[in-house]
């Protein structure tokens, strides 16, 4: 099984300043996670950053 994407890479539906990085023994891309509540018009992000 071969891998598209390898590296590090940013993705748009992630946080800014969040990135991907995949390698061919590394199929898990995320490590971190923010937490996110809706306030009925926005996400707004709270938690340990």
């Amino acid at each position: 099984m071969s891998c598209g994407l390898l590296g590090y890479s940013e993705v748009r539906i992630l946080l800014p300043g969040s990135k991907l990085n995949i390698s061919a023994t590394n199929y898990r891309p995320i490590r971190q996670m923010q937490l996110v509540r809706w306030t009925g018009t926005t996400w707004q992000l709270f938690g340990k950053r």
